[in-house]
Formats: structure tokens, sequence, C-alpha cells
């Protein structure tokens, strides 16, 4: 595809893509790996060396979703899987505690997963989009789940956020407002190139996107965990 003058530079979805071979490459080769919310399945490729499958809840064009459905009730066995992928697809659940619960049920003890969730960004995937999951909303939605959270990462520093925010008012201001959208315009592109060349740290400003990384304990430690909290 050709690109246009207008076409702008995506520091999330470079991002995104590192995040996502590096928990490729974090998983022992020949596990199960489930990607939920899978679509179109452009983070397949990662995970060549594993036993790689799909979940949406519907089908896409090349119609190779493994398991169509709920993403709170995927039509697995118990313990299934060493490792699930979630991108950008939480926030468009009704029930996103429900679909944690469905997590743990399909997961290994030891197991890990990645969940990648919009924040500061526009409404998307409407009417489905339902949620923005901070940080402290996800521990609480884990309070009585074998799942804890390890850690959790701005994708992109709050430059990505600015360019984003520059872009969409690029792309959204009516043509009365010309000059003003030009501005934006090279705004979004010199705060892209900053993002990607030298990004802010976390401590500052705030995401577009989160990462969030998680493991399953087994039963034993997740009663006690359970107890601590």
């Amino acid at each position: 595809m050709t690109k246009r003058w207008t076409d702008m530079p995506n520091p999330s979805r470079v991002r995104l893509r590192a995040r996502v071979h590096a928990f490729a490459k974090s998983i022992p080769g020949g596990s199960a790996v489930l990607d939920v919310g899978a679509g179109s399945g452009p983070f397949a490729r990662h995970f060549e060396n594993h036993e790689y499958r799909s979940s949406d809840f519907r089908q896409n064009a090349a119609g190779d979703i493994d398991f169509v459905g709920d993403m709170a009730q995927i039509n697995v066995e118990s313990q299934s899987f060493n490792a699930i992928l979630c991108t950008q697809a939480l926030h468009a659940h009704r029930e996103p505690a429900a679909v944690l619960s469905e997590f743990a049920r399909i997961l290994k003890p030891g197991g890990q997963v990645l969940i990648t969730s919009v924040f500061a960004y526009e409404p998307v995937d409407e009417p489905y989009d339902c949620f923005r999951i901070t940080p402290h909303g996800l521990k609480s939605l884990l309070e009585t789940s074998s799942l804890v959270l390890e850690r959790y990462e701005n994708i992109e520093g709050y430059l990505g956020t600015l360019a984003y925010q520059c872009a969409y008012a690029w792309r959204s201001l009516p043509s009365t407002y010309l000059p003003l959208r030009l501005i934006f315009y090279v705004l979004a592109r010199f705060l892209s190139y900053l993002e990607l060349k030298n990004p802010l740290p976390d401590s500052i400003g705030y995401p577009k996107n989160y990462a969030f990384y998680l493991t399953k304990l087994d039963s034993r430690l997740a009663n006690n965990n359970a107890l601590q909290k």
C-alpha cells in the first residue's frame, strides 16, 4: 500500500509488536498459547515455535479462528494452556472480571498472561467499547483470583500519548480550522519521532495503552494470596 503524506507514524504499534515478541520469546518452545481476541491474527507469526490457537467472538475473514464465542466462556478444557495473549480486547467485554476468571480456569498453574488495553484513547469498537482499565482497577478485578498482576508498563510514553491526541485533532477538526489542523499535524509527526527516538520515563504523564503481565498461582498459593488480600 502506498503511503500518503497524511499517514502518521504509530509508535504504539511498534511498541506493542515488540512487547508481544518479547512475551513469545519468554515462553518455552512447544508451549500451548491462546490468543484471545485474535482478530485477523497479526501476532501469530511470533508464536511459530509454540502450539498457537486463537479465540474471538466471531470468525475472521480467513476462517482460522479456532474457538469462536464469548471470551468469558471459551470452549476448552480447564488448564489447557501455558500462556494467554489478549491484546486490545478486554475493554470491549461487559464483564472483564468474568473474562479474567475464565483465563484463570483455562491456564495451567505457573502460566503467563499478557494483556494490553487501551487507556487514553477515543471510543473504539463501538458499540462494544465498555471500559478503560487502570492498574489499580485490574488489581481490584483480581482480588479473588488465582491470577496475580506481576507488573505493568506503559506501552508508549507520554510523548506517544500527546502525538496521538494531536493526530486525532488533525483528523477530527473541521476544515474551517485548517491552520490549527496543520499545527496539530506537524506536532503529531514531531512527537511521534521523539517518542520512537527518546521516550519519556513512565513516571511522566500517562499512556495511551497499558501492558499487564499476570501469572497463575497454584491452588495453595492462590488460597494464601486471597487470605492476605
